[in-house]
């Protein structure tokens, strides 16, 4: 069982654990006065507008391939750093067992920024997705490789239903063939290989070559330096979704927003 193997089954053990905790039900009753707001396309079409470039900026305790990251991990403190240093929107990791995240982490966030907020998790079910528009989030992850054609449609179905903005993540040109067909989805390109963690920039080159040119494509993980962000612009990307590099070093997303 590959490590993506194992965090979908830790996922799927939480959730039923959950469920018998608030039900899908009073969750669904719970957002009916929620108001779908578009925030999170909006906010990186007025930056890649403004400054030619748009950053999701991402707040993580801890991830698989890179063991922990931060020790005395605030997820608000760093929020409202990357606010303050040009992030056009922030993504929280919520998943608990592996990048040592939670749904609180998200809820701090909310309560300390201005920006619009991805949370970043492993959903698997619908009860998730009604969750995270309780919880707050304008947009969540729906990771291709984890979910059936027809997992992908209807959780892409429900959230347009209930105002929920989605990033699709897929990881190569057959999973992109998968969600050609799903209106307003934003696309992100994974270079890492979850099952091996090797990084190649050069997967999110080749998805771009497959997509619209006037398609929202966002870049995720692996990228280290503004170099990289140069060669990747330089292709005709300016969306990038980045979070170690950042949580490392957050004067790199200064230097990118600010150059």
């Amino acid at each position: 069982m590959n490590i993506l193997d194992q965090i979908v089954a830790k996922k799927r053990a939480k959730i039923e654990s959950r469920k018998s905790n608030i039900s899908i039900e009073a969750l669904q009753e719970s957002i009916s006065a929620i108001t779908p707001t578009n925030a999170f396309a909006k906010s990186i079409q007025v930056s890649i507008a403004s400054k030619g470039v748009a950053i999701i900026a991402e707040s993580k305790k801890a991830s698989p391939s890179a063991g922990i990251i931060s020790h005395d991990y605030d997820p608000a403190k760093i929020a409202q750093t990357y606010e303050r240093l040009g992030a056009s929107c922030i993504s929280v990791l919520t998943e608990e067992d592996f990048f040592f995240g939670h749904h609180d982490d998200l809820i701090a966030v909310l309560e300390k920024i201005n920006i619009p907020v991805l949370r970043k998790d492993f959903v698997i079910d619908p009860w998730q997705i009604f969750e995270s528009k309780n919880l707050g989030a304008d947009c969540i992850l729906l990771i291709a490789s984890i979910l059936s054609d027809h997992q992908i449609h209807e959780f892409a179905e429900l959230s347009n239903a209930i105002g929920l903005e989605y990033l699709i993540e897929v990881h190569d040109e057959a999973e992109l063939l998968r969600v050609s067909d799903i209106p307003h989805a934003l696309i992100g390109v994974n270079n890492r290989n979850l099952k091996d963690f090797s990084v190649n920039l050069d997967t999110t080159l080749r998805i771009r070559e497959k997509l619209d040119p006037a398609q929202l494509l966002i870049s995720e993980s692996g990228i280290k330096s503004k170099e990289d962000i140069a060669y990747l612009m330089h292709h005709g990307v300016n969306t990038f979704l980045i979070g170690e590099s950042f949580m490392r070093d957050s004067s790199l997303l200064a230097a990118i927003t600010n150059d």
